[in-house]
């Protein structure tokens, strides 16, 4: 548990200071709904004494009135600080999900290696949700409930300072038995979000080769496969919640002993009293004292459902924060001086001594070195697994190597202020996401002013205009999900058409032709090499064919 208060700590702190005003009132409302709360039961006490035979009825009355009050001043008093509360925390999570947003484009590629696709699909997201559902019901509530707590413990202290020693003992004793569970507990969250892990890894696996499955067949044992794993995750959820349930009941039965204790030691005091008029001790002040404990065993059930919560929200917890720390401590690629001077218009790169091992161990390249000439057209050839994209990925600064630099003209690219670097690149990877909005903002991605000259020229260079005129509302028809809908050609057509449009120095093509034939892949490239007299190309490709339409080929 407080390795997740530590991990949501980290998250939260920096965005605390803006909901300052917000917390102080949360804490004045908890003050005063903790003093209406505790003033309650001993307005009750005075119903439960005073009446007599004979008395009076106006009075009584009176007083029930006054108790029925304080009862709705303090539970709406609970209800503005919970509601205050809450609100501080969507506050605080909405900034921490911008910040994420921020660190998650910093993070190099390599980061990414360590995570299948359902982790990028859903897991980082799916757990960020979850740290802001710990800390709105978890952390922020049971701060307010433990504050609650103490400020009862107080009291009673002050009025039965015997009541508050074992209450204070009580609780010190609580925490010491959740101190102890701690482990156990995190061991079968861990186990369970493991299976269920394995179980989201298989279902998008199984999404991926549904048509496989069924061309060959295979129905049968996947079904069975996805069923040892929906099994496994069912039986490692109900060993978590047996846990949960066994100790949830053990709680709630010391709680249930520690009041009739408590009850039977003033109820004792009561009949040992010699007379009503010299008690000191009123049946009253008995049932305030088994209100209060009630109200106290039930707030630290709460607080023991909460620190469940947290120390299964670890495992989750711990991977948003590993997002944020990788790629500040990692984040070489981030610039060290901010250079920024004129870029030249034909610069030349230079991957001198480039060291790179995506497996431990396993060199992918070693001592890698190239020179690409101002305005040199450059493939680079060789089959799957050769290091063609990393050293793209090198280059593009979504990686970084081991050993070794790379120069922009003679500057190292780490030394570079990234979005002046990246202003010199136009980049197509092997596959285009076409990403919601117009066709024209998709063109006009990073660079937004250009006319609609430009856009037409690019377009019909690429033999994509007639495309575009069939079209509902041509350049400014809505595109990606739930738009206009382009075969893998056009796709890549159109990744190029914007990738042209910045008019960079340097064109990074990444087996951008890959899901094309190969007449349509050959076409394409001398599309490009038409449009790019003057500037560099850099290519990587398994295909001969492609290569030769090169300057220079370096075989991987």
């Amino acid at each position: 548990m407080l390795k997740s208060l530590s991990l949501l700590w980290l998250l939260v702190r920096p965005h605390l200071a803006r909901q300052k005003k917000l917390l102080l009132l949360s804490l004045v409302l908890m003050a005063c709904a903790t003093a209406a709360s505790l003033l309650a039961p001993w307005l009750v006490k005075k119903l439960i004494d005073a009446p007599l035979p004979g008395g009076d009825m106006r009075h009584f009355v009176v007083d029930v009135a006054k108790a029925a009050l304080v009862y709705l001043l303090a539970f709406g008093l609970w209800a503005a600080q919970q509601t205050v509360a809450a609100s501080v925390a969507e506050r605080v999570f909405a900034d921490v999900k911008v910040r994420f947003l921020k660190h998650l484009f910093n993070v190099p590629r390599s980061f990414y290696d360590r995570l299948s696709d359902a982790d990028l699909a859903s897991r980082l997201e799916s757990n960020l949700r979850f740290a802001a559902v710990s800390f709105r019901d978890d952390v922020l509530a049971g701060l307010f409930e433990i504050l609650f707590i103490l400020g009862i413990v107080c009291a009673v202290t002050v009025v039965q300072w015997r009541v508050g020693v074992c209450m204070a003992l009580a609780l010190a004793v609580y925490a010491a038995v959740v101190a102890a569970i701690e482990r156990p507990w995190l061991h079968r969250a861990e186990g369970a979000r493991a299976s269920r892990s394995a179980q989201r890894e298989l279902f998008v696996d199984i999404l991926g080769a549904t048509r496989d499955i069924r061309v060959f067949n295979l129905g049968r044992s996947v079904e069975q496969q996805f069923t040892a794993a929906v099994r496994e995750v069912a039986a490692t959820q109900i060993r978590l919640n047996q846990f949960s349930a066994v100790l949830r009941n053990i709680f709630g039965l010391m709680g249930a002993l520690v009041a009739l204790l408590v009850i039977a030691f003033y109820g004792g005091q009561i009949i040992l009293q010699r007379s009503p008029e010299t008690a000191r001790i009123s049946v009253g002040e008995l049932v305030v004292v088994f209100a209060i404990l009630g109200i106290l065993l039930n707030t630290l059930n709460q607080i023991l459902l909460r620190a469940g919560r947290l120390i299964e929200a670890e495992p989750s917890l711990r991977k948003v924060v590993e997002v944020m720390a990788f790629s500040v401590s990692a984040g070489q690629g981030a610039a060290s001086t901010g250079f920024s001077a004129a870029i030249p218009d034909q610069p030349t790169l230079e991957f001198v001594n480039i060291c790179y091992s995506r497996t431990l161990g396993v060199p992918l390249l070693d001592n890698f070195n190239l020179v690409i000439d101002a305005g040199e057209k450059v493939a680079l050839l060789g089959p799957t697994g050769t290091g063609k994209s990393t050293l793209l990925d090198l280059l593009m600064r979504l990686r970084d190597p081991s050993a070794g630099r790379i120069l922009f003209s003679s500057i190292d690219i780490r030394q570079i202020e990234p979005a002046f670097f990246y202003s010199a690149f136009g980049f197509v990877g092997q596959q285009t996401h076409v990403m919601q909005g117009s066709l024209r903002q998709f063109l006009q991605q990073g660079w937004p002013d250009q006319l609609d000259s430009d856009l037409w020229r690019v377009l019909d260079l690429l033999k994509l205009s007639t495309m575009v005129l069939g079209m509902p509302q041509q350049l400014d028809t809505q595109v990606g999900f739930g738009g206009w809908v382009f075969s893998n050609s056009q796709r890549q057509r159109l990744a190029v058409a914007r990738a042209l449009l910045r008019d960079p120095q340097v064109l990074v093509l990444d087996e951008f032709t890959a899901t094309l034939d190969a007449e349509a892949e050959l076409a394409l490239v001398r599309d490009v090499l038409v449009e790019s007299k003057r500037r560099s190309v850099i290519c990587t490709t398994y295909s001969s064919a492609v290569a030769a339409l090169f300057d220079r080929v370096v075989a991987l």
